[in-house]
């Protein structure tokens, strides 16, 4: 068990030489070392017509879905087909970096690497409610820096966008605080926001709202938000969801809504850490297909494996996904009580609706729309530049 011979005589022997976690090595279903497919044909009047010769899969297409399921190419064909009528996108930071907004964990670059000059206890510090009620000048200033106006919506929100205008779009549920759905067009009741964001503004202590305005005059003018109801004096901030907070009244009831009805779950760049919304991927039916568009593997249902390493077991670099689909690692499992059957399931030799379109959340939607020959459309959508 302590080296890579576990993976030896199972499904991962025709991958195992070259899986890695890391964001160009992993492989997937339609990963960033997959040719340029050909678009997919116009979709004929009669739904049951297949789909053109000179759209069909190439063989290294064919080779992949043997050995990892279903393809990018199927998903978009089957939304093509009409197929699917049911959209919900769970993203996260990742798919807001090209505005110029970093992610949170991505070493170097993302935000709680990037904290220091706000002397915080901990990177996490500066989303927790304790520490802002004793300091609250750190989030203060970075809300300075993160308020809503000086950020256009990337592609991959102009792709949500287009989802809707298709008619397929179930709703877009997103762990991001910015707002760039809205700007980008979408419908305020087709958008949830599961950590809250800037559109309301409330005391922590007495709950009195307060405009939006308010708190942006504040901060911009570096000055602490405090509540002027009746002498309160209590400490304003946006509807921001804190470490120590509840997530948003609406949460439990609209996923327990939205999710039986969906058909096609599309996770954008997040790492699916936090949690409940990380466990919305197993929340969706049976028959869903499930695609991940994401710069590395996420959601793979790996604490079964954090388990198994905490004992002193290696499962070398490969990716959690492949590791699960082992018969030897699932024989571990069953052994000491684990399951590891949460979450994706993209190399599982029964996979037959989880994708891994593996690289950045703006190509992987650019690559969908050429699949689906909504690329002017996406076109026109970007072109247009959102009313701050």
């Amino acid at each position: 068990l302590k080296d890579l011979s576990l993976l030896k005589g199972s499904a991962g022997d025709k991958t195992a030489a070259s899986a890695s976690s890391t964001d160009s090595a992993a492989p997937s279903s339609a990963s960033s070392s997959t040719p340029n497919v050909e678009e997919v044909g116009k979709q004929q009047e009669d739904k049951s017509e297949p789909v053109e010769k000179e759209d069909e899969e190439t063989d290294e297409e064919e080779e992949k879905k043997e050995m990892y399921g279903p393809t990018l190419r199927d998903v978009c064909k089957r939304i093509a087909e009409g197929k699917i009528k049911n959209v919900i996108v769970l993203s996260g930071a990742g798919i807001s970096v090209s505005a110029g907004i970093p992610d949170f964990r991505t070493p170097g670059s993302g935000l709680y690497d990037n904290l220091e000059k706000y002397d915080l206890p901990t990177p996490e510090s500066i989303f927790d409610l304790e520490y802002f009620q004793e300091k609250p000048e750190p989030f203060c200033l970075l809300a300075k820096e993160l308020f809503p106006g000086k950020f256009q919506p990337t592609p991959a929100h102009h792709f949500i966008k287009l989802l809707h205008d298709k008619g397929v779009l179930l709703r877009a549920y997103t762990q991001n605080i910015d707002g760039l759905e809205y700007l980008a067009g979408l419908p305020d009741d087709k958008v949830f926001q599961c950590h809250g964001g800037f559109r309301a503004s409330h005391c922590i202590k007495c709950r009195h709202e307060h405009s939006v305005d308010y708190v942006k005059d504040a901060v911009f003018a570096d000055k602490v938000p405090r509540c002027e109801r009746n002498g309160c004096s209590g400490l304003v901030k946006p509807d921001i969801t804190f470490f120590g907070e509840a997530l948003p009244a609406a949460f439990e009831p609209l996923v327990k809504k939205d999710f039986p009805k969906c058909d096609l779950l599309i996770v954008m760049g997040t790492s699916l850490q936090v949690q409940p919304v990380a466990g919305l991927v197993d929340e969706v039916p049976d028959t869903a297909m499930r695609l991940l568009i994401n710069r590395e593997e996420a959601g793979v249902g790996s604490a079964a494996l954090d388990m198994l390493r905490s004992m002193g077991m290696d499962f070398g670099d490969s990716p959690d996904s492949l590791v699960l689909a082992n018969p030897k690692v699932k024989a571990l499992l069953q052994m000491f009580g684990l399951t590891g059957t949460s979450g994706f399931q993209f190399f599982s030799p029964s996979n037959k609706r989880d994708v891994f379109e593996q690289g950045d959340c703006d190509v992987g939607v650019e690559k969908m729309a050429k699949l689906l020959q909504w690329s002017k459309d996406l076109e026109k959508l970007k072109a247009t530049k959102a009313k701050m």
